[in-house]
């Protein structure tokens, strides 16, 4: 395969491995599964453990309050939306008078 077409093709188990699609023999093969996939699980481990930590880091610092703001948006979201709109209401009842 040349260097050009291996991102067209889906990366197939063998791949990852590194092993060729056919002649090998198969316990081989299913070892190299095992262990592959004993990798893999511990790395989600570790990577759950990892998010549950960030979450709450994130939590701590009041990142909900300036996610609404986020991404270059202007518009406030959520709770300051509606403390404006309150704070309209109120002006609105005091004017007549």
């Amino acid at each position: 395969m040349r260097r050009g077409e291996e991102g067209k093709r889906k990366k197939t188990f063998e791949d990852k491995v590194g092993l060729e699609r056919r002649g090998k023999c198969e316990n081989e093969r299913e070892e190299k599964e095992e262990k592959y996939m004993k990798g893999w699980r511990e790395g989600i481990q570790r990577e759950k453990g990892g998010r549950e930590e960030r979450k709450g880091r994130r939590k701590r610092r009041g990142w909900r309050k300036r996610r609404g703001r986020r991404k270059g948006r202007e518009e406030k979201g959520g709770r300051e939306k509606r403390k404006e709109e309150e704070k309209r209401k109120k002006e609105e009842r005091n004017k007549p008078r």
